[in-house]
Formats: C-alpha cells, structure tokens, sequence
C-alpha cells in the first residue's frame, strides 16, 4: 500500500488493514467454495450497545476497543487512550488492540454501566492473564513499539 492514490481510492472499504479478508474471499470464489452469509453473528465494539436482555443471545464479539463509562473518569484515566476521539461518545477508551500496550496492561476492575463488549473483552483478558500468566515473548508474534502500534512481520 505504498501508493497514496490506491489507498484514497479505496478509502471506504479499508484495503489497507483487512486485505486479508479480501484475499480470502477472492481466493475461495476463484476455487469455487460457496458459503452462505448470516448476519448477526458477530457484535463488534464500535456497533451500538444492546440492552441486557439482548446479551445472552451474541454469539462472538469483536475485541478491538474498550471504554469506562464516562461517569468512571476518575479509575479511567490511568488508562486513557487518545486514539479513537471518534468514539469518545462511547465513554473514555480505556484499551485498543492495536495500541502497544494491549497485550500485557488490561485495565481492572471494569466498572458497573460498562457496554457488554467492553465487559466481556476485558473480562476475558484479565481472566486469561490471572489463568496462564503473561503472553511470554515469541519470534511468530509482532512486537509492541513505543510509537503506539504493533508491528507487522516483515
């Protein structure tokens, strides 16, 4: 994606961080492999809140942001990202999956009022920390930089 006009191009259908997904979906059509489509099966942390009632009926989330009510200030803001202002409607943005801390500081304890994506993402982060510890470092798994972001592999 080293030419500027391909990525204005293609701005709205975000070529530049899911070229994978379209990889896959050109590949299968060019083998022929049918699939069915089904929505709903995934609720992602930018889509809009359910109500509670609603919750035991998702099936898959999408962990890539998480807020504190914004009523919770005060414990959010040792954690406080300033990426995603666009979201800040949501509440304070407490985690991001693509922030260089996301793999080892998940902020606890998550406060009541807190949208069910953000609950159950960082739920499952602490959970899986306090079970198997730290993610120990890897050669197959990018590295976090002070710039703010993962790396890719080369």
């Amino acid at each position: 994606w080293k030419d500027p006009s391909l990525l204005k191009k293609f701005h709205d259908i975000q070529v530049d961080w899911c070229a994978e997904m379209y990889g896959y979906v050109f590949a299968a059509a060019e083998l022929g492999i049918r699939h069915t489509i089904k929505g709903g099966l995934q609720l992602r942390d930018v889509d809009s809140p359910v109500s509670p009632e609603k919750e035991k009926f998702i099936p898959m989330i999408h962990m890539g942001r998480a807020w504190f009510p914004k009523e919770h200030a005060v414990a959010a803001e040792r954690w406080r990202h300033t990426e995603g202002r666009n979201f800040a409607y949501r509440g304070i943005q407490v985690w991001c999956k693509c922030n260089w801390t996301a793999s080892h500081i998940i902020p606890w304890p998550v406060p009541e009022g807190s949208d069910f994506v953000s609950r159950v993402t960082l739920s499952l982060l602490h959970n899986s920390m306090q079970e198997y510890g730290p993610l120990p470092k890897s050669r197959f798994r990018g590295g976090p930089t002070r710039g703010g972001y993962h790396t890719n592999f080369p």
